[in-house]
């Protein structure tokens, strides 16, 4: 092994600090740290318009809403039988006991008078 010596340098360091340079490093950093913040008393622009875009776009949808029209239930049965042909066993299915009952509260019907109805129909007429 050779012997080295520390005296020597034979590699180049390739940065060199300017003379004079830390004489007048802590007198820069000093004037760059005094210097006191300016706060701007107004905001940018475009944050204002951003804003302004999102509450005007919600807005319209809001306003603009297509109502859906509502219908109630009795409206739709009535409309599905209109347009449904009627047969016995969909209207059993339909009435429950309490409307059966109150079908036959509503409508008393002397049975004499049912009968005599019934047995004198013009059953020509009721033929289309």
């Amino acid at each position: 092994m050779k012997p080295f010596k520390l005296d020597e340098h034979q590699i180049d360091p390739g940065f060199r600090i300017p003379e004079g340079y830390f004489d007048a490093f802590q007198q820069q950093v000093s004037t760059k740290i005094a210097k006191p913040k300016v706060i701007p008393l107004y905001r940018k622009p475009w944050f204002y318009a951003t804003a302004a875009a999102v509450v005007v776009g919600l807005g319209i949808t809001y306003f603009n809403a297509v109502a859906t029209p509502t219908v109630s239930t009795s409206v739709a049965i009535e409309n599905y039988l209109a347009a449904q042909p009627l047969t016995q066993d969909l209207l059993v299915e339909l009435l429950e006991t309490e409307d059966l009952d109150q079908l036959q509260a509503e409508h008393q019907f002397d049975q004499e008078v049912l009968e005599e109805t019934l047995s004198h129909t013009n059953i020509e007429n009721l033929i289309y």
